[in-house]
This record gives structure tokens, sequence and C-alpha cells, in this order.
């Protein structure tokens, strides 16, 4: 099969910096991006408009790999499964690149967090390669890297949405507790040095996600000029999947605690519907670890971060400036689980 694109911009995340906002300006523009020469597909991804394309991480997951949440939403019950998977994916991204009409030369565009979160080994990460040179004669790897404890901040925001209950915000790494994320996760120098191990470490280009450092201070804007698009006529867009109210997290902590006993009384619809509705109710901000703990959690980080830096960012003086003042000395005193139930149920039943 002739490769149809001179290029592939592939971004992997990481999670928790701007990706939803990102992929949702990609999927509202593919037209505008197709006149410059990008090309961004529908078929690997399985939303509506969200250029999520999470079907890269499903095909290239180990085939063994059938508990993860991607597989399951997609249903993929069996190994059998997943191999027919990887066959029907691949023959509807050929149709569809097949039907492309253009003279320009086109540059693939491709977006998935999870490609950040999910494949963690050398092998999942040259599947994912061996299915993209199909395509492409080149590659360049987008990933966007911010200090670890607002990462882990952020991140226990989603897990509630994902279904956890009594975790903590700031994961302990080396503890007894249960571990739902592993260290790795955060570990920016395994990260990059495994997707340059596949891909070509002049391949692999990290970004800081640090406000102030983004090309006006925008997701959107600074991947757009990291790519060579012209990131002046980008159109009005909102930040999307911010967290909830820490008032809200402890509700639905709540019910995902009741969600483990009492599977059958809460659907993935239901689940849904009552995340949408705390969001829609929430005012402030989510749980926040102290500032000692904060300050910790990142020292755990700074000597890989540092083989980052000398890699990737030697201009640079430190990978991460950190500043942890907006971190209280000590955590607020906090409504009780039962107080923050009670006024969800009564701001629903007001609405």
């Amino acid at each position: 099969m002739p490769r149809f694109f001179s290029k592939c911009v592939l971004h992997i995340g990481t999670e928790k910096t701007g990706t939803t906002t990102l992929q949702r300006f990609l999927g509202e523009n593919r037209a505008l991006l197709a006149e410059r020469g990008y090309f961004i597909p529908k078929s690997l991804s399985p939303y509506q408009v969200l250029a999520n394309h999470e079907r890269l991480t499903t095909t290239s997951l180990e085939t063994t790999k059938l508990s993860d949440d991607l597989r399951r939403a997609a249903r993929l019950e069996t190994q059998a499964d997943v191999i027919a998977h990887r066959v029907r994916v691949r023959d509807e991204f050929d149709q569809e690149v097949r039907q492309i009409e253009t003279r320009i030369p086109m540059t693939l565009l491709l977006s998935n967090e999870h490609c950040h979160s999910r494949l963690i080994s050398d092998d999942e990460v040259q599947t994912l390669y061996e299915f993209l040179s199909r395509y492409a004669d080149d590659f360049e790897v987008i990933v966007y890297l911010r200090p670890q404890h607002e990462l882990a901040t952020s991140l226990y925001d989603q897990a509630l949405k994902a279904g956890y209950a009594d975790i903590d915000v700031l994961p302990d790494l080396g503890g007894t507790k249960i571990r739902w994320v592993e260290q790795r996760y955060f570990d920016y120098d395994d990260l990059t040095l495994r997707w340059g191990r596949v891909f070509a470490s002049n391949k692999v280009r990290p970004r800081i996600f640090v406000r102030e450092e983004l090309i006006g201070e925008s997701i959107i804007d600074d991947f757009l000029y990291a790519i060579g698009c012209d990131h002046k006529s980008s159109t009005a867009r909102v930040e999307e999947n911010k967290s909830m109210s820490s008032e809200f997290q402890s509700v639905l902590n709540a019910v995902n605690r009741y969600a483990k006993t009492h599977s059958e009384h809460i659907s993935p619809g239901i689940r849904a519907r009552l995340i949408a509705k705390l969001q829609g109710l929430s005012q402030g901000s989510g749980r926040r670890p102290t500032r000692m703990e904060a300050e910790e959690f990142y020292k755990r980080f700074v000597e890989s971060n540092e083989r980052v830096r000398q890699r990737h960012f030697p201009q640079r003086k430190s990978l991460f400036n950190p500043d942890f003042s907006s971190f209280p000395v000590q955590l607020p005193e906090s409504p009780s689980e039962l107080d923050a139930l009670i006024r969800a149920l009564v701001m629903v039943s007001a609405q």
C-alpha cells in the first residue's frame, strides 16, 4: 500500500493537559485544517465530533489486556475480539484515506492522550508505529509535560469520574495503600525514552504545559504553533473537562463507594448524567493537597525531570519552576459527606 502522507504528527498527551479542549477544536475545524494541509481522520475516533483517536490505543494495547476500560467500552471481551477490532480499524482507516481528494501534500494529524497512560511497553508503542508506518514516511511525536503534583491533583478528579472511591488526592506511590496509579505514569524520563526508542529520540518533541509559557496562554494556539500552522486564526473556544468542586467530589466519591456493592443500580448512563449534573452545579475548585504534600510529591521526580531537561531542554535551568504558594498550608474544614449529599440533592431538586 502506498504511503499517503509525507508526515504524521502524533499528539500523545499527557493526560490532563487540555487534551479535550484541543481535540474538540481539531474535530470542529477539520475542513479548515485540511485546507492548510492537515488531515484529521474520523474513523480512528469513536466520538461524533471530538478528534480523540482512541482506536490508536485500543488496537495497540497488548492483545491480552482485556480489562482496560477503553477496550471494555469498545466491547472487546476476548482476544479474538481484539484481533478482529485491529483488522476493522485498519480497513475503515484505509477506506477513509483513499477517499481524500486533494493535490497538496497532507500531514496526518492524530491526537490521543491515552497513548501516554496506556501504551506503557515498547512493544505496544511498536505496534502503533507499525500501524502508522503504512501511511506516513516521517513522524513527529508531541507530548505536553506539566509539574507532577499538578498532574496528580488534576488526575484525582478524573479518577473519581472513572469510578474510584476513597483514594487520596496525591497517590501513595511508595506506601501501603491501594495503588490506583503507578509511579511511571508521572515519570517523563521513562515516557520520552520509551517513545524515542521506537520513533527515534529526535522525533519526540516535549512541550511545557504551564499556562504562562503556552503561546497565547492557550493549548490550541500553542499546539498549532508547534506544528507550524497559523495559530492566529483559531476560532473562539471554551476550556473543557474542568474539575468539579471539592464538595461535589465528595458526593461522587460516595456514589462510587455505593456502586461497588450496588452496581445494578448505577448504569454507565446514570453515571454520565450524574457527573454532568454535579459538574454543572459545581462552584469552586476541587480538592487539593497541602503545600508540604505537593512539595514532597514533586521531589520524587526531580532527578528524572533533570534528565528530560538535559536531553530535550538544555537551554532551560530546570524543567519546571513550580509555584507551591497556591496550595494551602493547612486543609480547610470541609462539609461532611452526608451534608454534601443533601446539599446536592436540594440543588438538583431546585432546578
